[in-house]
């Protein structure tokens, strides 16, 4: 019986459409949903493999992400023509920090150079501290929250221009 009384199936006698199936009703995207216009690509750099996967799940639903096993590796894509909506580098690495980074890719791409978003989790060296003041990029510190991370990475997405280079 259903809450009404009437054995379950009498309840209604409505034709039910699946409006999925339909091609005249427009599905949204989840990417629209959240304010970015379409997928976008999106490197992520970290030399904490579990921090960089952590955040290629967070970001995989709307978009395309990468994330290489390294900085060096990274670098080496973005110089073979790989082009990106945004760069999420971590600032503080073992062999090749944010800031080498950010200086080899600007002599690399200066246009990629300018889709960086460093992230950090603090305790930075003087020098660092004065490199980040001196970069125009967006900032973002650890713990990253999700809504921070998504507006930053939407906004460069919605600005386009990502096409692999030819």
């Amino acid at each position: 019986m259903t809450g009404n009384g009437r054995p379950v199936g009498s309840g209604s006698d409505k034709a039910v459409r699946d409006l999925r199936s339909d091609p005249a009703i427009a599905v949204v995207a989840p990417c629209e949903l959240s304010g970015a216009l379409r997928r976008g690509r999106v490197l992520v750099v970290d030399d904490e493999p579990m921090i960089a996967q952590a955040v290629r799940r967070l970001l995989l639903p709307e978009h395309d992400v990468e994330a290489p096993a390294s900085a060096a590796q990274a670098l080496a894509m973005l110089a073979d023509g790989a082009r990106f909506d945004v760069i999420v580098l971590d600032v503080i690495m073992p062999r090749l920090s944010g800031p080498e980074f950010y200086e080899r890719l600007v002599h690399v791409d200066a246009d990629q150079a300018n889709r960086v978003v460093f992230v950090s989790g603090g305790a930075v060296e003087p020098k660092t501290v004065a490199f980040l003041a001196s970069v125009d990029n967006p900032k973002l510190d650890k713990p990253v929250s999700l809504d921070a991370l998504r507006d930053v990475v939407n906004g460069f997405v919605a600005r386009g221009n990502s096409a692999p280079a030819s």
